[in-house]
């Protein structure tokens, strides 16, 4: 618990030091006026007892340890596509119970981030789960706030099937597609009938 709020206070003093300079590309204005920044803030009242991580807390959770365990909270045709590194794919309906199963014993010690394309599934399996999981040992569970579309939108590297680097994201449809800031790197994926979108 004191290694999470150390990182959290560090995380809070970089961005302090560093202002605009850690404020990425996702934080801009699709030119048609769909705005990730603002999806953030409403899925954060949405969940209020939800933690998030900047993608910058994240990155400084993340970086080469082994005590972080990153879960995205999508389909298996969306997780195909791309998928941040070291993760693992959870169905965003699985049960609490079914979720303990799988990751309780893995927990103790642990901090769990969640993701999916802008924090809202995440978010949602997030304020499931929080207490039983602290009850088997993990040290927090925390949402990847703008989640991967924000990675996306900020150049951050993605990988698919066996961690070959790609560049492309899934949209979700051309609706949630407009969050995106570069839409020619996506991709529907190319099974039963998915389309590419450019």
């Amino acid at each position: 618990m004191k290694a999470v709020k150390q990182l959290r206070t560090f995380a809070i003093a970089l961005t302090a030091v560093c202002g605009l300079a850690l404020v990425g590309s996702h934080l801009a204005t699709a030119g048609d006026g769909y705005s990730l920044p603002k999806l953030e803030q409403s899925i954060a009242k949405r969940f209020p007892t939800v933690d998030s991580l900047t993608l910058q807390q994240f990155q400084v959770a993340h970086q080469g340890k082994q005590d972080v365990i990153v879960l995205d909270v999508r389909e298996t045709g969306e997780f195909n596509v791309s998928r941040l590194a070291r993760s693992e794919r959870v169905d965003p309906g699985i049960s609490k119970l079914e979720f303990l199963k799988r990751f309780a014993g893995n927990a103790r010690g642990k901090t769990l981030v969640l993701y999916c394309y802008v924090g809202y599934r995440s978010s949602k399996l997030a304020a499931r789960i929080p207490q039983s999981l602290k009850q088997a040992g993990a040290q927090g569970v925390y949402n990847l706030q703008g989640g991967i579309f924000a990675w996306h939108n900020d150049a951050k590297p993605l990988v698919k099937a066996g961690k070959t680097p790609t560049r492309l994201v899934h949209p979700y449809s051309d609706k949630w597609g407009r969050y995106l800031t570069n839409r020619d790197l996506t991709s529907y994926g190319k099974s039963s009938g998915w389309r590419i979108f450019n």
